[in-house]
């Protein structure tokens, strides 16, 4: 997995313990990783690493 760029100036981040969300999707960071899912609680987790599927 790669990302297309990096993140342009002055773009936000999401602080350790801090979540947002939009719509059916939420986003927490942690130290460990970045945890995203859906109200379903199917997600996936991102880490140095590496990417982890969550089934819910």
């Amino acid at each position: 997995m790669q990302c297309g760029s990096n993140a342009g100036l002055n773009t936000p981040t999401l602080a350790y313990g801090d979540s947002t969300a939009v719509g059916p999707f939420k986003c927490t960071s942690t130290k460990a990783a970045m945890i995203c899912t859906v109200t379903s609680g199917k997600g996936f987790s991102i880490s140095r690493a590496g990417f982890t599927p969550i089934d819910g």
